[in-house]
C-alpha cells in the first residue's frame, strides 16, 4: 500500500489522510487531493519578476507563440482555453519517477515573463507560469543564457540522458540498507524539452527557435551540492543528497557520481531537477566533468549518516583538488 500520493491537479506529494476513500480507489495518476476536489485551491502562489511573492490570475496572459497543444482534462475542457500554436516538441523529451505524475501540460506565462525572468542560475533564466486549465499546476520554462555552450540541442539531450540515469541510481539507493533508515521518497522531476516559436507580430520577442526545458515548479528550491564538490547547508535532506552521490560512484564501480543535486525537499519525499551525471567516459555532455570532476567531487566529499563505511572511494590514488568548489553548475 502506498503511504504517499501524488495529486493529479495540485501535484503535491501527500500522505493517504489528504485523500478521500474514493479518491484512493482510483487507479494511480488519477486522484485528487481533498483540497483540489473541494475547489480550495484555485492558483499557484508563484513568484514573479514584478512581485517576487504573489500575483493574481487575473494579471497573467498567455503566450501562443510559445506554448503547447493542451490536453483536455475532461469533455468540454477544450472550451475552457484558447487555441495555442502548437510547439515542437524533442523526441523521447519525457523522464518521470512517480507514476501519478501527470504529462506536462499547456502552460500559460505573464507579460514580461521571459524578458524578466523571476530567477537564474549560472546556466539557465527561469520564467514561471502555470498550467491553462483546472486548479492551476505550477510551471517554469528554462533556456540557455547566450554563448554559455555551443551546442543548445545537446545540451539538453544530456540533460535528459543525465535525469534518466539519475532514476536508475536512485532505485537502487531506495533498496539497500543504509547506516540511517531513508524515510524519504526521491523523485526526478518530469521534464519535456521545448522549442520556442517565432513570433513576428511581437518585435521585442527574440527566443523564436531556441530550445528550453519545462517543467513543474519548485517552491522552496534548494541546492544540496553541485559538480565540483561543494555541498550546502548541513541538513537532512542534504546528507541524503551526499549519501546518493557517494552510492552512486559505488554502484558503478567507479564510474560515475550523480551530483548536482538541487531540487525540494519536505518531510516524506524530495523532488530533484536537472541532475548532473559525472562519468570516467564523459559521456553526459558539457557538465560532465569527467575523471578530474569525480576526482575533484571526493576531495571535498565528507562521509555523512547516510554513507556506508564499506562503500568505494577514489583512494588510490588519493582524490586531488582540481576545482574551487562552486554552488553553480561548472561547465567542462
Amino acid at each position: 500500500m502506498d503511504q504517499v500520493r501524488r495529486c493529479f491537479s495540485c501535484r503535491s506529494v501527500l500522505n493517504r489522510k489528504s485523500f478521500s476513500k474514493t479518491q484512493l480507489e482510483k487507479e494511480p495518476g488519477k486522484s485528487r487531493c481533498a483540497n483540489c476536489v473541494s475547489g480550495l485551491i484555485r492558483e499557484p502562489d508563484l513568484p514573479t519578476a514584478a512581485n517576487p511573492t504573489q500575483q493574481s490570475a487575473t494579471a497573467w496572459k498567455e503566450r501562443p507563440s510559445v506554448l503547447a497543444e493542451p490536453k483536455p482534462e475532461s469533455p468540454g475542457a477544450e472550451d475552457e482555453a484558447p487555441a495555442p500554436a502548437i510547439a515542437e516538441h524533442e523526441p523521447d523529451a519525457l523522464t518521470r519517477t512517480d507514476p501519478e505524475m501527470p504529462e506536462i501540460a499547456y502552460a500559460k506565462f505573464a507579460d514580461g515573463a521571459f524578458s524578466n525572468p523571476f530567477a537564474e542560475g549560472s546556466l539557465l533564466k527561469v520564467a514561471a507560469g502555470w498550467t491553462a486549465w483546472g486548479p492551476g499546476i505550477g510551471m517554469v520554462c528554462k533556456w540557455l543564457k547566450p554563448g554559455v555552450v555551443n551546442n543548445e540541442r545537446e545540451f539538453f539531450g544530456m540533460n535528459m540522458k543525465a535525469s534518466r540515469k539519475a532514476i536508475d541510481i536512485i532505485k537502487r539507493f531506495e533498496e539497500v540498507k543504509l547506516p540511517k533508515p531513508l524515510n524519504k521518497t526521491i523523485f526526478v522531476s518530469e521534464t519535456e524539452v521545448r522549442k520556442f516559436e517565432e513570433n513576428p507580430d511581437d518585435e521585442d520577442w527574440q527566443l523564436g527557435g531556441v530550445l528550453h526545458l519545462q517543467q513543474p515548479f519548485v517552491r522552496e528550491f534548494q541546492k544540496f551540492n553541485s559538480n565540483t564538490g561543494w555541498c550546502g547547508t548541513s541538513t537532512d535532506g542534504m546528507h541524503v543528497m551526499q549519501g546518493l552521490s557517494h552510492f552512486s560512484y559505488h554502484d558503478s564501480g567507479g564510474e560515475l557520481v550523480l551530483c548536482d543535486l538541487q531540487g525540494e525537499a519536505y518531510s516524506s519525499h524530495i523532488v530533484l531537477t536537472d541532475p548532473v551525471i559525472l562519468s570516467r567516459s564523459r559521456d553526459y555532455g558539457d557538465t560532465d566533468l569527467g575523471v578530474d570532476g569525480i576526482d575533484n567531487f571526493f576531495s571535498h566529499h565528507r562521509c555523512g549518516s547516510y554513507c556506508d563505511r564499506k562503500w568505494m572511494l577514489p583512494v588510490n590514488p588519493k582524490p586531488v583538488k582540481r576545482f574551487s568548489p562552486q554552488e553553480g553548475t561548472k561547465l567542462f
